[in-house]
């Protein structure tokens, strides 16, 4: 029915979305050096990430999980927009811009750290993924201990963390073909 397709499309969106940030991230920093540099914040994420970890955190207290899933997509969806306007790509290929290149990898794995908290309740098998291919579990533990109000505390993913390429973290479905 259309309610299911409507359903399947937003989450399809929302898992490609996420697909695409963990992808940038992992190619532009294994191209680099493979390791996260000095920490440095973008300010507009900074509060983003803190005010959505509040929030989500809060929903969920509520069990208003649709809320707490808002919440975090909408961060991933603004670190996408800074990924698309900062073009880190185009940074790369200057020397000059090493630094700003740094705060934007940056940027983007501690976004990426917090969000696989803040879904871990709800796609532990993919975020388990996730926190692995950051190196997170490294620095900072198992993910499973890991507190949703502490996600959106920034600065908690070390300098010096070795990203990883991982499989997909929500590999394509193919649709087995139906007989009529």
């Amino acid at each position: 029915n259309d309610m299911d397709a409507y359903s399947k499309l937003v989450e399809e969106t929302k898992n490609e979305r996420l697909q695409f940030l963990l992808a940038q991230t992992d190619d532009y920093i294994r191209k680099i050096s493979g390791l996260i540099a000095e920490q440095r914040a973008e300010d507009a994420v900074v509060e983003r990430l803190a005010s959505a970890a509040t929030n989500a955190d809060a929903a969920m207290d509520e069990l208003d999980f649709s809320t707490a899933i808002e919440e975090i997509r909408s961060v991933v969806e603004l670190v996408n927009q800074y990924v698309t306007e900062v073009e880190p790509w185009v940074l790369a290929k200057d020397d000059a811009n090493a630094e700003r290149l740094d705060t934007v990898l940056y940027t983007m794995c501690e976004v990426l750290r917090a969000v696989a908290v803040l879904y871990n309740a709800v796609m532990p098998k993919a975020m388990a993924s996730l926190w692995s291919q950051l190196g997170a579990g490294e620095a900072l533990g198992a993910l499973a201990v890991q507190r949703i109000a502490d996600a959106g505390r920034w600065g908690q993913l070390p300098p010096g963390s070795n990203i990883t390429k991982g499989d997909a973290l929500f590999p394509r479905l193919l649709d087995e073909p139906t007989e009529a």
